[in-house]
């Protein structure tokens, strides 16, 4: 009996054990797999934050730093209202020179830009993560466990690491998603995570 509890026990590590790995091996690849696939927007193509950070320089300031002092004509400077309005849409003025380093315009740059490119991104990553964790759970649910044990264990491990990617992918988006969606997203998970207990726990307690 002691020999027979023994093999038990280790059956049940070993399936603890493969379940485990499964899962997470599973949720990692998702997410790296998207990462290598579709990367996140690069910062530095929609922000120049050193030109950000640059002002027109006033001749005064030229002389007291011991450069050659440049004649520049004079160009409008933004407005109080237009600066506001640019930190409104969370960007920032940028000026761009000439080739004696005179200013010569200024537009509103980088952080609303990189901001829709981003939210598009993270948009498009949850929904992919989304359809890959549902694959998951569907194999976890449809596999064939009747004729191997193992089966149940890898659709088990399946299952889990396809809920751990949907929680995750929805953690990462929860933030831009509308308010009114939130809700709805959370309910359709629940929703799901219900009809797994049901159709796996379920069936073993009527077994």
């Amino acid at each position: 009996l002691s020999f027979l509890r023994k093999e038990a026990n280790m059956a049940d590590i070993r399936k603890i054990a493969i379940i485990f790995v499964i899962a997470v091996l599973f949720a990692i690849f998702v997410f790296t797999s998207l990462a290598a696939v579709y990367p996140e927007p690069d910062r530095t193509e929609y922000c120049d934050d050193f030109a950000a950070r640059a002002e027109p320089i006033a001749i005064k300031e030229q002389v007291a730093a011991g450069c050659p002092v440049v004649e520049c004509p004079d160009v409008k400077k933004p407005s109080v209202e237009e600066q506001r309005q640019c930190q409104d849409f969370g960007g920032y003025v940028q000026w761009d020179y000439d080739k004696k380093g005179c200013p010569e315009t200024y537009k509103c740059n980088c952080h609303s830009d990189y901001t829709a490119a981003l939210e598009q991104h993270n948009l498009i990553s949850f929904v992919l993560s989304s359809i890959l964790a549902l694959i998951a759970i569907a194999v976890g649910l449809f596999l064939p466990k009747q004729s191997n044990t193992l089966h149940e264990w890898m659709g088990t491990g399946f299952m889990i690491g396809g809920l751990f990617a949907r929680f995750f992918s929805t953690v990462r988006y929860f933030g831009d998603l509308h308010r009114y969606l939130r809700p709805a997203v959370i309910l359709a998970e629940l929703l799901v995570v219900i009809y797994i207990s049901y159709r796996k726990l379920g069936k073993k307690k009527l077994e």
